[in-house]
């Protein structure tokens, strides 16, 4: 069973696939650099883990 916590996260991330299968070239890049800009300085993937699950 998962917890709160999980759910909410993989509805975020089933959330983002979605919008980027249906984003164009542009609208990706803009994804892409959101993303980069939001985890810079995560050094690794506890780091993501640890931030995405706040």
């Amino acid at each position: 069973m998962t917890s709160i916590k999980e759910q909410a996260a993989i509805s975020r991330l089933l959330s983002f696939l979605q919008d980027w299968d249906n984003a164009g070239k542009v609208a990706r890049s803009h994804i892409l650099d959101s993303f980069i800009e939001t985890n810079q300085g995560v050094r690794s993937i506890a780091e993501f883990l640890a931030k995405s699950k706040s």
